[in-house]
């Protein structure tokens, strides 16, 4: 074995190497080419459009990442032009597809392909994806031309739209900046277009084939289907600010926010791992602990004491996440009150004794995903449902909302009146698991956290059991194995849980939900895929398993802990100058103030703090360098541990982090 990390596990958990882009450029029009679609399109340096793809989305709306062939690239004087070959094969199945992109020095690109599959395809969607962004775009004009002809006056959605905002697109025109425009035209079928920040993608999505056609449907073996994107520009951009260099960091006074309090999760599977590192587990010091509970996979009685002593040994007060079954004898969901009230009596036989402080329980029906105008499974109201939890569990705060993500609460929202508190979970790798994607759905937290707010106004806001990975899938039979430790799509098991890349995602996540006083946070469990401390599992975990340490914990188990010690205190005001680069957290201690900083890029980041005040400044720092120490030291990035740092000139290195506190 060796005895030191690699590169790639220490940034990302994987040896897998990530794809490499490459940037390209057709005078002012600029795009990124990764695995054969293009990301980040700027004209003059702002970003028009965020992404172009031909996707493959199979009949459990998994995301395969073709094989690409052929790849040639030719830039010159004119532009620049790509072409390739695609492939994928899966059991007996298989696709391919040509590819050309070209792209001109008065800003038109075109994006064409050619499908001929060489069998019958089953997919529930398969073809081009054009992704727009949201900074700058939320809750601005947009010019629909429909496919008969027909021009509307739209505008994108502020607050996360449930339901499709636009339908039979053929093309799209809004303002980039200044009076820059972009058009993008889609052929082939008609579009239509989806708010993506309800799974937490940063980016309006418009797709080919509405969701009104039957799915899943057969693309048959030799029948060619052609489409088609093309972008032009007109007008031009307000004055370039250009990129420096540095990233500045500006820290203002405390606010009357407060940091959310942190929580784990853990189900009756994971209870033995977690009392196994009992010790590192405690250290994390989360303030809750959320006990699942599904009678559907023959949890009872002891497993749920079982949980809420982990709870009491580890200092966290329970939260009872429940699942109710609410199905007749012959499987079917069921809307009988009678099934519910006896469900919910059984609920609180189970729980017997145990205090919990929260309960969030939720049909097992709900956690798979449905349209808002599609028929919902014949369940109780909710309103009936939260009446009886609350009879159940006097002592109790009872929550409204979904174990499942935004989406699904922001298509069924809870009656409010109902409720005490409004919860959901969020997963980043729903439609997308490549890193840039993973954190870019950090962008649309503060839109999810808004629209949430906005179902429950005035509600404690608590989000669920939430991590890279995917718990469940609300959207197929489950979530997609990875037992080669692949930058997947609705994968379960996620490496990056395991590496700096993680700490990272984890300041941003945190940062938002303090800036939008989020109540209650649970991004982490004890000990499994969605862990914070190591123990071996089914799958393997590069240089984690081969080592005889004891409890080695994952970088981001510094993040959570920090925040969770200081849950309640605080919020300080923060502002990072490029978020898409550094994202910063900045709280109060007993102390004096404290900064966590984290690079969201795998290149390293030059930052600048300004707003001291002749303080001494003292850092941590998580990088690839002190991988080995964090890994074995839960205590590595604690203020003892901090060594005196030039807070004009703190350099970040690959997606890392660096606690900073501040001494007058």
């Amino acid at each position: 074995m060796s005895s030191e990390p690699s590169p790639g596990v220490r940034l990302c958990g994987t040896d897998e190497t990530a794809p490499e882009e490459r940037r390209l450029k057709a005078g002012p029009l600029e795009a990124i080419l990764d695995q054969g679609a293009l990301r980040n399109i700027t004209v003059a340096g702002r970003e028009a459009i965020r992404g172009i793809a031909y996707v493959l989305r199979d009949r459990n709306w998994a995301t395969p990442i073709p094989a690409i062939h052929d790849l040639d690239v030719t830039e010159d004087d004119a532009g620049f032009q790509v072409t390739y070959r695609g492939s994928h094969e899966t059991g007996d199945e298989r696709f391919s597809f040509t590819a050309r992109i070209q792209a001109t020095t008065d800003g038109t690109l075109e994006f064409s392909v050619e499908a001929c599959p060489s069998t019958d395809w089953l997919t529930n969607r398969t073809g081009f994806v054009v992704l727009h962004p949201v900074d700058g775009v939320a809750g601005e004009p947009v010019t629909i031309t429909h496919t008969d002809g027909r021009t509307s006056e739209e505008r994108f959605p502020d607050l996360i739209s449930p339901s499709q905002p636009f339908f039979d697109i053929r093309s799209m025109t809004h303002r980039v900046s200044g009076s820059l425009t972009v058009t993008c035209t889609m052929e082939g079928d008609a579009f239509e277009a989806e708010d993506q920040r309800n799974w937490t993608d940063a980016s309006y999505k418009t797709y080919i084939r509405p969701l009104s056609n039957p799915r899943p449907y057969v693309m048959k073996a030799g029948v060619k289907d052609r489409q088609h994107v093309r972008l032009t520009t007109a007008g031009a951009p307000d004055d370039a600010t250009g990129t420096d260099d540095r990233v500045v960091v500006t820290l203002r006074q405390a606010t009357t926010r407060r940091m959310p309090l942190m929580a784990l999760a853990c189900d009756p599977e994971g209870v033995d791992d977690a009392t196994s590192a009992l010790e590192a587990v405690r250290l994390a010091g989360a303030r809750r602990l959320w006990c699942h509970h599904d009678p559907s996979r023959g949890h009872d009685a002891d497993d749920l004491a079982r949980l809420v002593r982990l709870a009491s040994m580890i200092g966290a007060d329970p939260v009872l996440e429940a699942v109710l079954p609410l199905q007749s004898p012959d499987g079917r969901f069921s809307s009988d009150t009678s099934l519910l009230e006896a469900e919910i009596e059984a609920l609180r036989d189970v729980a017997g004794s145990h205090a919990f402080t929260h309960v969030a329980a939720s049909p097992l029906a709900y956690h798979k995903s449905y349209q808002p105008t599609e028929t919902w499974p014949d369940v109780p109201p909710l309103d009936a449902i939260s009446r009886l939890l609350r009879e159940a569990f006097p002592g109790a705060a009872i929550g409204g909302g979904m174990h499942s993500y935004f989406t699904e609460l922001n298509r069924k929202p809870p009656p409010g009146e109902a409720i005490d508190f409004i919860t959901h979970t969020t997963c980043p790798i729903v439609h997308a698991g490549d890193d840039r994607s993973v954190m870019e759905s950090l962008e649309a937290l503060p839109s999810v956290m808004r629209s949430a707010m906005a179902l429950s106004p005035g509600k404690p806001y608590l989000i669920g059991p939430s991590a890279i990975g995917m718990r469940f899938n609300p959207y197929g039979a489950a979530p997609v194995e990875n037992p080669d430790n692949q930058r997947l799509a609705m994968a379960r098991v996620d490496p990056r849980q395991r590496g700096l890349f993680n700490a990272a995602w984890l300041v941003g996540y945190i940062a938002a939900a303090a800036t939008h006083g989020i109540d209650g946070l649970c991004l982490a469990a004890p000990t499994g895929a969605f862990g914070l401390v190591h123990r071996r599992q089914a799958w393997h975990q590069p240089w984690y398993d081969d080592s005889d340490f004891g409890s080695l914990v994952y970088p981001a188990f510094h993040v959570f802990r920090d925040a969770a010690l200081h849950g309640e205190c605080a919020v300080m005001d923060v502002a990072a100058a490029d978020p898409a680069r550094v994202q910063a957290l900045a709280f109060e201690d007993d102390a004096g103030p404290v900064l966590w900083l984290a690079n969201l890029t795998p290149t390293p980041q030059g930052v600048t703090v300004k707003g001291l005040q002749d303080q001494r400044v003292v850092a941590s720092h998580g990088n690839t360098q002190t991988f080995t120490s964090l890994a074995r030291d839960p205590l590595a990035m604690s203020s003892a541990n901090a060594s005196p740092v030039d807070p004009s000139s703190i350099m970040l290195g690959a997606y890392g982090v660096c606690r900073l506190s501040f001494i007058a």
